[in-house]
């Protein structure tokens, strides 16, 4: 027998198998009248269902991990929501898992900025056997662990972020990202757990913004009940929206605005450290489409350049800013080292001396500078614009 045919005989062997199995089973009916009929439970009205996954959608560096921990944050407290509506629930625990930010340096102070209760949050990054050797953690391979933790902890909110970094599928292939979100979404429900789902946007920017997300969209759509992409308002590059642009379960929300400040906080061991956090500016009449449409409307569009050049007016007009801070905000907007520089070369904007360290300001401040010590020496992204 040729290998051809021995292979074509061993698949066939397969599906006989396969539907020997299947023949086990049978269809289960519910009849309507049996149902035990259940109220949608929201945790943010109309934003993010308990029991459900909610998928975040944008490029890099338009403040979708703000927004994560923002809601992670009112959660932890028992704050109420950006859109002014009431949060119902006693304070909650989140587990928030990272593969890209630092829990110390990033997402800690982001969230202790934002008002959270560090006390209520578990961050992840890794899963360590009893030997001490790390891997990261996976799903579905890892879903029994999961359950260990949502069941230990308590835990009401989990957090992928990225969503790709744990999941042991091909995010190219739609069914791969299907069966392993099945079992997370089945524990989710099990648990009565809400799930932030943190995605990059794909560089085909064609058609609608839910189309928008990156890998196996197809997958991750049809598991999660509502999705917001998160962008930039074509109108004014200094402002990000939060739009939705799927909404199974309920009205469809308004789009919300917000803005990107730098800010201090202090530890809990005392030190001050230099974060950001998000401002809310309320609704916002832009749709998720409009901003999808915007990219591919044809013209003149804003340059990297451009944005930059805006972000640099919103950060200093009121003054100067730690220059490292400036470093810090302009990274989280994507906004690259060399194109802030030519932005700072066209507003001439320099840096300064003050309050101990490198500050950048506009032309109007630069007369608050001091003079730089002796013993100081400027460091790449402090020094001068030039």
């Amino acid at each position: 027998m040729s290998s051809v045919s021995m292979e074509g005989h061993a698949l066939g062997l397969m599906d006989v198998a396969r539907r020997a199995v299947r023949e086990q089973y049978e269809i289960v009916l519910e009849r309507g009248d049996s149902l035990v009929l259940e109220q949608i439970e929201w945790l943010w009205p109309n934003h993010v269902p308990l029991g459900q996954a909610t998928d975040f959608v944008g490029d890099p560096g338009v403040g979708k991990t703000f927004a994560a921990i923002e809601i992670a944050a009112r959660a932890s407290t028992g704050g109420d929501w950006p859109d002014g509506s009431r949060n119902t629930f006693e304070p909650m625990v989140i587990v928030y898992f990272y593969a890209e930010d630092s829990a110390p340096q990033v997402l800690g102070p982001r969230f202790q900025a934002a008002g959270g209760d560090l006390s209520k949050v578990h961050f992840v990054s890794v899963s360590r056997d009893a030997k001490g050797n790390e891997i990261s953690p996976s799903f579905p391979d890892d879903i029994e662990q999961l359950e260990k933790v949502l069941s230990d902890t308590g835990a009401s909110l989990i957090i992928l972020d990225p969503m790709y970094s744990f999941l042991s599928a091909d995010n190219r292939k739609e069914q791969d990202v299907k069966q392993a979100l099945s079992p997370l979404t089945r524990l989710l429900q099990k648990y009565n757990v809400a799930a932030l789902l943190i995605r990059h946007s794909k560089k085909d920017r064609s058609g609608r913004a839910i189309d928008r997300a990156g890998g196996a969209l197809g997958g991750v759509s049809g598991v999660v009940r509502s999705a917001f992409v998160i962008d930039r308002d074509p109108n004014d590059k200094t402002i990000i929206v939060m739009a939705p642009a799927k909404a199974n379960w309920g009205p469809e929300a308004d789009s919300l605005a917000y803005r990107i400040d730098g800010t201090t906080i202090r530890s809990p061991e005392g030190v001050t450290i230099q974060t950001a956090r998000i401002v809310w500016l309320g609704a916002s009449t832009v749709t998720a489409d409009d901003m999808s449409a915007a990219r591919h409307t044809p013209g003149p569009e804003a340059t990297a350049r451009t944005e930059a050049e805006a972000f640099l007016h919103e950060q200093l007009r009121d003054g100067p800013v730690a220059s490292r801070l400036i470093g810090l905000l302009a990274d989280t907007q994507g906004i690259t080292e060399s194109t802030l520089k030519r932005a700072k070369k066209t507003l001439s904007v320099t840096s300064i001396w003050m309050r101990g360290e490198f500050h950048t300001a506009l032309p109007q401040h630069q007369q608050l500078g001091r003079d730089v010590p002796d013993n100081v020496t400027a460091f790449p992204g402090q020094e001068a614009a030039s």
